[in-house]
Order: C-alpha cells, then sequence, then structure tokens
C-alpha cells in the first residue's frame, strides 16, 4: 500500500512555524502552558514518526524488521497521546485538573496506558498491526480500536467543555467546540481512508487555531514592554495557589509615577523610559517571571526567601538612580516590596486582594522605601481586606449586622438641657468584634467607600427622626460630610433626595465640614455646600483649629456653627495663654454670628472653664457618651424630665 504523505510534510512545515514562535515569545511555566507545548511537540514527532514508517513500510525488506516495529509503534503512541493530551489541557483550562486527586487523574490515563500497553506488545500479539511473511504492512485484528479510542476522548473533551460552559469564555468554546470537531472528521477520514494521512493536518489546523486565540501571546502580554500582563499575573498566582504546595516570593516594584513623568518628559520619552526601566527589571530577575501589572509597577514570582530579597535589594538600587535616555540623565525613583504567597488558607481572590493592597501601599510611599511584607504584615493587609468586604456588604445590604450609627448628645450650658446630638457611625465586624473608628474609617476612605457611609448615615438618621421623633427632644443632630461627598456632582441631589424621601424638616439636619479640606482650592464644595444650605440644611465646620482653614473661608461659606477641635480645651489645662487664645477665637466667632461648639469635655473643670466663655454647646463623655438610638431616646427622656424636675424646684 501507498500512502500519500504531502499532506503531512505541509503539516510539518506549519508546525515548526508554530514551535519557533511558541518558544521565542515571551510566556510563563503554567500548566497550560506546558500541556500545549508537550501537545505540540507530541504532534511534531507524530508526523515526523509517520513521514519515516511511510518510508520504511515501502522499503521493509532492505531495512530490519525491528526498526520498522519501533518506528510505528512510537507513531501510534503519539497518536493516542494527542487526544489524551487534548482532554487533559481542557481539565487543566476548566481547573478539574487542579481539583483532582492523584487516583482520579490516573484514571483519567488509564485508557491511554491499556492502549499503550497493547500498542507496544502487537510486534508479538500482531493486534493492531504486523508484518506478513512477505514484509508487507498490515492491520491488525483490533486495528479499529485506536479509533475508538480516539473518539472516545473527544468525546469526554465535549463533554467537560458542555458540562464547565459556564468557567470558559465565548472564544474558549468556540475553539474547543471546533478543536473537537475537526479531530473527529478526521478520524472518520483516516477510517475510511487508510491511505490519506490527514490527522496530521487535522492537528496542525487545530493547534494553529489553538495558539491564535487561546495560546495567543498579545493576550497575556503588555503592549509597551513586552511584558507578561495583570491577566497572566492573575492566572500564575492562581495557578500557584491551586497546583503548588511550596510558596513562593512575589517582589513588586512601583517604578515612578507616569502622570508626573509625561508632565515633565512627555509621553513618548515616558514610554521609552519605561520600556529602558522594565527591560531592566527583566535582566535582573534572570529567569523568573516578570509581569507589568499596572502602569506604574513590575512583579517578579521567585522561590526562596534570600534570592527574594537580594533582587529586591538590587531592584531598589537600581530604580533609585539616573538612567540615561537619548543622551539626557534622567532621575527616577520607587518603592519595593516583597512577600511570600500567603499560605493555603487563604483563596486565590484573598492573596489577590493582599497583593493589590501591598501595590496600594508601595504607590502611596512618599519617601523610596524597602519594605518587607512578613507575615504579621500580611495578616494586618487580611484583616484590613475583611473589614473592608464586611463594610460593603452592609452598606448594601442594611439589614445586615455591622454598621450602626450612634448618637451622642450635646449640652447646652444656656438653656440647661440637651439640644443637638452628632451621629456617630459604630462597626462591629462578624468575625473580628467591634472596630474602632480610628481603623475603619480611614480604610472607609482609602477605599473610596465613605460616600456610601455617609449617605447610609443619613438615612439612618432620618428613619430615627420618623420612628422617635427626634426633633421634640433635640433641635438639629449633625451628621458628618466627607471631602469626597462634597466632591460629587450629584451630593445636593442625592441629600435633599433623601431627607424629603422621609419627610424630614430640613433644619433638622445639620452638616458636619471637616476642617481639614481645603475649601479655597475647591470650587466645587463651595458651590454644593451653597446649594445644600440654600435648601434649609445648615453646615458645621468641624474640628476647628487642627487643620488650615481661616476666617475668610468661614465667612465665605455658610456655616452656622463651628466646632472647636478638642485639642484646643486638652492645651488649656496647663496653660494660662491657651486659655486666652480660646477665650479670643470663641468670642471672634460669636462676632460673626455663629454658634460655637466644644467637644471632648471629660471632666467638670474642663466644662466650667466652657461655660465661663459663653460656648453654646459642649459635647463631650462628662455629659453623655455615644450611645444605640433606644439608649439615648431613653437618656434624653430621662435628662428631659430631671431638667424639669429642677425647673419647678426652682419655681418653688
Amino acid at each position: 500500500m501507498r500512502y500519500d504523505i504531502s499532506y503531512e510534510i505541509t503539516s510539518l512545515v506549519f508546525l515548526i512555524c508554530i514551535a519557533v514562535h511558541f518558544y521565542s515569545k515571551k510566556s510563563y511555566p503554567s500548566s497550560l502552558n506546558n500541556m500545549f507545548g508537550l501537545y505540540l511537540s507530541c504532534c511534531m514527532a507524530d508526523i515526523v514518526l509517520d513521514i519515516i514508517g511511510v518510508g520504511l513500510i515501502a522499503d521493509a525488506e532492505l531495512v530490519p524488521l525491528w526498526l520498522n516495529y519501533a518506528v510505528n509503534i512510537g507513531y501510534y503512541l503519539m497518536q493516542m497521546l494527542m487526544p489524551y493530551l487534548m482532554f487533559s489541557y481542557v481539565l487543566i483550562l476548566t481547573e478539574r485538573m487542579a481539583a483532582m486527586r492523584l487516583k482520579r487523574r490516573f484514571m483519567t490515563a488509564l485508557p491511554f496506558l491499556v492502549i499503550a500497553v497493547v500498542i507496544i506488545t502487537t510486534p508479538f500479539t500482531r493486534l493492531i498491526f504486523y508484518y506478513d511473511e512477505n514484509l508487507v504492512y498490515t492491520y491488525g485484528d483490533i486495528s479499529w480500536i485506536t479509533y475508538v479510542f480516539s473518539t472516545g476522548y473527544v468525546i469526554a473533551t465535549d463533554a467537560i467543555i458542555i458540562i464547565d460552559r459556564q468557567k470558559l469564555t465565548r472564544r474558549h468554546l468556540i475553539t474547543l467546540l471546533s478543536f473537537t470537531v475537526i479531530s473527529f472528521i478526521a478520524i472518520t477520514i483516516q477510517f475510511f481512508n487508510h491511505r490519506l494521512l490527514v490527522t496530521g493536518v487535522a492537528m496542525t489546523a487545530c493547534l494553529m487555531i489553538l495558539y491564535l486565540t487561546l495560546q495567543n501571546s498579545r493576550h497575556i502580554t503588555d503592549g509597551l514592554t513586552e511584558m507578561l500582563d495583570k491577566n497572566s499575573f492573575d492566572l500564575y498566582i492562581r495557578e500557584q495557589m491551586l497546583l503548588r504546595s511550596s510558596r513562593s516570593y512575589i517582589v513588586i516594584v512601583g517604578l515612578c509615577s507616569i502622570r508626573v513623568l509625561e508632565l515633565t518628559l512627555g509621553v513618548y520619552l515616558t514610554e521609552k523610559l519605561i520600556k529602558h526601566l522594565c527591560a531592566h527589571v527583566n535582566e535582573l530577575s534572570e529567569s523568573n517571571p516578570t509581569f507589568r501589572i499596572n502602569d506604574e509597577q513590575v512583579a517578579i514570582v521567585l522561590s526562596g526567601k534570600d534570592s527574594a530579597r537580594v533582587l529586591a535589594g538590587c531592584l531598589h538600587n537600581s530604580v533609585n538612580c539616573s538612567h540615561n535616555l537619548d543622551g539626557m540623565e534622567i532621575s527616577v525613583s520607587g518603592s519595593v516590596a516583597y512577600m511570600q504567597t500567603p499560605c493555603q488558607r487563604y483563596s486565590h481572590s484573598d492573596v489577590l486582594h493582599i497583593i493589590q493592597r501591598m501595590t496600594d501601599i508601595i504607590r502611596k510611599c512618599a519617601d523610596n522605601r524597602l519594605i518587607c511584607f512578613d507575615e504579621s504584615a500580611i495578616e494586618q493587609l487580611r484583616r484590613e481586606e475583611s473589614i473592608i468586604h464586611a463594610m460593603r456588604e452592609s452598606v448594601d445590604d442594611p439589614s445586615k449586622p455591622g454598621l450602626q450609627v450612634w448618637l451622642q448628645p450635646m449640652f447646652s450650658p444656656g438653656n440647661g438641657r440637651f439640644m443637638s446630638a452628632e451621629a456617630l457611625l459604630r462597626f462591629t465586624h462578624p468575625t473580628l468584634g467591634s472596630i474602632s473608628p480610628e481603623e475603619f474609617i480611614p480604610l472607609a476612605e482609602s477605599n473610596a467607600i465613605l460616600p456610601e457611609l455617609g449617605e447610609f448615615v443619613l438615612r439612618r438618621v432620618c428613619e430615627y427622626e420618623r420612628d422617635y421623633s427626634l426633633s421634640r427632644m433635640l433641635k438639629n443632630i449633625s451628621i458628618n460630610i466627607s471631602e469626597a461627598e462634597l466632591l460629587n456632582e450629584g451630593i445636593a441631589r442625592r441629600t435633599m433626595g433623601i431627607i424629603e424621601e422621609f419627610a424630614i424638616d430640613k433644619s433638622f439636619i445639620c452638616l458636619e465640614v471637616m476642617e481639614t479640606i481645603d475649601t479655597d482650592s475647591y470650587p466645587a464644595i463651595h458651590r454644593h455646600i451653597n446649594e445644600i444650605s440654600s435648601s434649609g440644611v445648615s453646615f458645621l465646620l468641624d474640628d476647628f483649629g487642627c487643620g488650615y482653614a481661616n476666617f475668610d473661608s468661614i465667612m465665605s461659606l455658610p456655616f452656622a456653627c463651628v466646632k472647636l477641635d478638642k485639642s484646643i480645651l486638652n492645651a488649656t489645662e496647663n496653660s494660662p495663654r491657651a486659655q486666652v487664645v480660646l477665650k479670643v477665637m470663641i468670642n471672634m466667632i460669636h462676632d460673626i454670628d455663629m454658634l460655637v461648639i466644644a467637644e471632648g469635655a471629660e471632666n467638670r473643670e474642663q466644662v466650667a472653664l466652657l461655660e465661663s466663655m459663653g460656648v453654646d454647646l459642649i459635647q463631650g463623655y462628662y455629659f453623655a457618651h455615644a450611645m444605640p438610638i433606644a439608649q439615648c431616646v431613653e437618656f434624653l427622656k430621662s435628662a428631659e424630665a430631671t431638667s424639669r424636675e429642677r425647673a419647678l424646684s426652682a419655681c418653688h
């Protein structure tokens, strides 16, 4: 029998081109890439053995019989191995392989092992093929089983694709299904026409489709630096967590601020500098996988703490120096951090969140630091991530326990009763317990949750007024409003919408603005404060004396009152001069028709001093702590009853 090998030769040329391109491009040692490389190598070996085998069959009488058997056995083994490798590729892609125990992995390979034994023993059994007495290549009695075997793996592959289609993208589904269709067609043609060798062509076509879609290097590399990108980094970390018992080390290099560079150097030179720095990082990292995870940061994954520490130090020294670019000496700076990937009790998403927090910390470093994130630092980052996640959940679903709004009443010396209260946010984590505002408020601010928290507090206060008629006991309730909220174009509409939704008297709401907001630098803040104030909501300047607001900004905005920072009151205890300053400050605020609130009063001496200076409202532990709404209502009712009794006693 004469075979047509022209298709096989053409296929081999294409496979060599794919192999050269695949192995020359930047890649990382993932199971998926390794499986593709193995599949590519087996396909090339299959075609080479097929071509050699055809030649040996034609001239069987001129070569040793054992060589004919060896080449054709190798060809059949490659033919049987490729369907199994494709099946394994899909198992890795759908993450089934990572979840399999060793026994189940062995079971998936068992059909191949059985058919391999049958093929290897065929010189003795003549089941698959043999050479007759005239040295003519002849098919064995069960040669058809090889087609059944290949078809079985193709069907199993299709079943996995269909079952796990939710884990795959549209591109994955189209590519993999077309792969199996082409394979099935090739098996059918080969079964009915042994002379026409088309399996090599089919496998080459499938590999080409696979390489241009799922294995396309453009999908995993950064266009500017040709480093591996953020998506490939996420996949790599995922596989590290799923498949490896040993823990890797991650070094993250903060290159420099792209925006600052673009302003000083221009876009062209900035891109050139980034490419230069990334090439330098690649050189220092040697064979370890490198990833450009965002515009300003590069990550290197390696094993061994000592090697990570040494590499981090080298990169820190290398980044923070002058670089020659087109004859220009350009000085750049950046921070470098390294850490060991957290242990197996963390999920893949947890690790990526920790790494994201790590990159945020590096970006915010004002000084060029070399940072080691040890186990305690990672635990702290993990704690912060848990707090942030729980806060988001509580904001999205207020019925869940976690965030609560407490009230701290303010006492009016002039009226002898509580006239106002401040709404204060409290947070209890499901597993960590009570979290201090000093911890969760900065986390909310750095993670852009403050606007949602502001709306949460406002809505709760409106609910309290509706349910408890607080306006019968208090003139108003003050609510902190953040800079992020005041910069939002929709703040006035949303604020008034919530108040109107509950039909609350607008004068009952007072918004506290931190003095540390640089009001002169934000015209939008001025506009929004004026817009909300014109609707009837009053404003209070909070923490006056600890920031950089001046009396001009106080007079230019419609503040109804000013709250003095508690540090001013604390300073008066041992300083007569501080008492004079406090008195002058209170008089000046009164002179421009604003009320004065003093916070932080904790003892009788402080209260007496503030009363003597004519402060309008006093807030502090001396009078009342912050408390839940039900407790606060009872407290106010009790205080109101006591106040009436004192008034009646005075009359009698």
